[in-house]
């Protein structure tokens, strides 16, 4: 009877062990066409481009700049998304912050001319509200 416990524990273990999917092959290397690079220099500036196979691309440069010499930093990237667009991005980080410029980055529809028009009334009642609540205040002070 023990016998026959041990062999269905056993039995039980290895169905209840994870099942492995078979093996996937090893995925494609892509080959790098260009790699350059431009060493760090004492100033902080540097550069670097490269380009692989499948058409992605990718550079960047970083140099002083202006009278404090701050570090700019431009660059771009490009890929192929699956549905075969170009994706391409350009760059600008200073100290301004980082804008990017491209086609695929989403912007606001365009206000029609009702909007904008609310736009300048809400405008207009601000002002005129700012300057009630000074003309209180200074009422108030006399």
């Amino acid at each position: 009877m023990k016998i026959a416990l041990l062999m269905t524990f056993c039995f039980g273990c290895a169905l209840a062990a994870p099942q492995f999917a078979p093996a996937t092959p090893a995925p494609t290397p892509v080959p790098i066409l260009m790699d350059e690079r431009d060493p760090i220099d004492s100033y902080g500036g540097y550069g670097f481009r490269f380009r692989t196979g499948n058409r992605i691309s990718f550079s960047e440069s970083a140099a002083p700049s202006g009278p404090l010499r701050k570090v700019v930093t431009k660059g771009s990237y490009s890929f192929q998304h699956p549905d075969g667009s170009l994706h391409h991005l350009t760059y600008t980080a200073d100290e301004n912050g980082y804008r990017p410029v491209s086609d695929m980055i989403p912007t606001p529809y365009p206000l029609l001319p009702w909007q904008v028009e609310q736009v300048r009334f809400a405008e207009r009642e601000r002002r005129l509200q700012e300057l009630a609540d000074a003309r209180a205040a200074l009422i108030a002070r006399t």
